[in-house]
């Protein structure tokens, strides 16, 4: 009887498989795995007792220890290391909530790839995420940028004063919304209360009342990045970032609240750059501080593209204009 039910699930998983896409089997895996790890705590501990192993830390944190070294026997080689890091290292672990780190561990433990990225997260990286930027800015180089669909929290050890980079080459936005669950980007600026610190961002996080609250203002600058003022643009060129209103209102409140803002003007420099590209592209400043209603700094920022990415943003200016 399980031969057959066996079989009939798999006939069921390959018919669906030849509909779908690579990132949609991956996506219809993981949700399987959760489904069964679920499935399994409720008949291991019942409703009553709760669902998931995690909810077991706040009631008997040995217990959950015990259970996050049998997951460990189970999972993948990569996996057993990170786990192994958390139950030895949780106790020194200030970079992020250690919950955290057990969740993430515990959600990723069957895909190596994403635990190999993982575990070198963890021993130090030069930004505060790694992965997939959810801005998804078509023009940023992706340097030497690990395989993963999605961005992971990451250990920053060496910090040199500047949060995020001027000239988007090969990293992500510091200050993603995913920020305001993990902290990186915000214990990192609490860490640097009293030190120079420059954070370049395209993200109206920063002028949330708990960001603004760690901010010195004596020490501490915002970068606000906007390469156009038009928003319909910046959703196909930054789908997943604020819109330009957003972030230059997020300045305006900045400077309101005595914090030094400048406002930064992506301008794009390539010789194939079409007439269409370079009109989108181009700021009137009177009309950014028509908006923000107040005298803040605009400074340009020149971004050298590559001809792969002078076309790309040719052709998206392109379907813009026809639309």
């Amino acid at each position: 009887m399980e031969t057959k039910k066996l079989i009939k699930i798999l006939a069921r998983l390959l018919v669906d498989a030849a509909k779908l896409t690579p990132e949609e089997m991956a996506e219809k895996r993981r949700e399987h795995n959760k489904e069964t790890l679920e499935r399994i705590r409720k008949e291991k501990y019942g409703e009553d007792e709760g669902e998931s192993i995690l909810r077991m830390e706040k009631k008997d944190p040995d217990a959950f220890k015990n259970e996050l070294r049998k997951l460990s026997r189970k999972a993948t080689p990569e996996s057993k290391e990170v786990l192994k890091y958390i139950l030895k290292e949780s106790d020194k672990i200030d970079w992020i909530d250690p919950e955290m780190l057990k969740k993430l561990a515990e959600r990723f433990k069957d895909e190596p790839k994403v635990m190999t990225i993982l575990h070198k997260a963890m021993k130090g990286n030069q930004d505060p995420y790694v992965g997939r930027d959810t801005h998804n800015i078509s023009w940023r180089t992706k340097k030497d940028e690990p395989d993963i669909p999605f961005p992971l929290p990451a250990k920053v050890e060496e910090f040199p004063g500047v949060l995020g980079k001027d000239v988007p080459l090969g990293t992500g936005e510091p200050l993603m919304w995913m920020d305001s669950k993990y902290k990186i980007s915000k214990n990192l600026i609490i860490k640097n209360q009293g030190k120079p610190l420059q954070i370049n961002t395209r993200s109206d996080l920063i002028a949330h009342d708990d960001y603004i609250d760690v901010l010195d203002p004596s020490k501490h600058t915002v970068h606000m990045h906007i390469a156009t003022l038009n928003d319909d643009f910046n959703k196909k060129t930054e789908p997943g970032a604020p819109s330009a209103l957003r972030r230059l209102k997020a300045a305006a409140k900045l400077f309101d609240r005595g914090i030094k803002v400048v406002i930064v003007h992506d301008i794009f420099e390539n010789k194939n750059l079409s007439k269409e590209m370079k009109e989108v592209n181009n700021i009137n400043k009177f009309n950014i501080h028509s908006i923000t209603k107040a005298n803040i700094p605009l400074k340009e920022n020149r971004v050298k593209l590559t001809d792969e990415q002078a076309h790309n943003l040719n052709d998206l200016a392109k379907v813009y204009k026809e639309a």
